[in-house]
C-alpha cells in the first residue's frame, strides 16, 4: 500500500459521445497501462488509470474504490491523447481538486490548451 490521495471533481466531456466513442473510452478506465504498449505511455508514474465514467456519462471522475493513485495527470493526458485518435474534437473541462494524506498536501488539476495540468493551490 502507497501514499493515498483522493481526488474530487468532475472533467466533462467538450463533445457528447455516441454509444460506441463511451466504448472506447471505456477500455482505457481502469487499466494497467502497463498491459498495453500500443499506448506508448512512456511515462512510468501510470500504471492504473484509476477513472472511471460519471453516473450520467458525460464526464470522467476518479474512482475513488482504488487503492493508490499515481499520476493522474498524465492518465488524464494519456486518455485525450487516445481518445483524440477515435473523436478527433475530444476534449476535457473542468478541474480535479487533489487531497494527500499529508497535511498540507493538495493541489487541482486543470485542462489548459487541451491538456491536464496539475497546479498548487495557495
Amino acid at each position: 500500500m502507497g501514499y493515498h490521495t483522493e481526488f474530487r471533481g468532475v472533467l466533462e466531456f467538450t463533445v457528447e459521445l455516441t454509444a460506441s466513442q463511451l466504448a472506447f473510452l471505456s477500455q482505457f478506465l481502469g487499466a494497467d497501462c502497463r498491459e498495453h504498449p500500443e499506448w506508448n505511455n512512456e511515462d512510468e508514474e501510470i500504471c492504473y488509470i484509476d477513472l472511471r465514467l460519471t453516473q450520467d456519462c458525460k464526464g470522467i471522475e476518479w474512482n475513488d474504490e482504488a487503492e493508490s493513485t499515481y499520476g493522474m495527470v498524465e492518465a488524464i493526458n494519456l486518455i485525450i491523447t487516445q481518445m483524440k485518435k477515435e473523436v478527433p474534437n475530444f476534449g476535457l473541462k473542468g478541474e480535479m481538486f487533489a487531497q494527500g494524506e499529508n497535511f498540507g498536501d493538495f493541489w487541482k488539476i486543470i485542462i489548459k490548451n487541451g491538456k491536464a495540468k496539475s497546479i498548487d493551490i495557495d
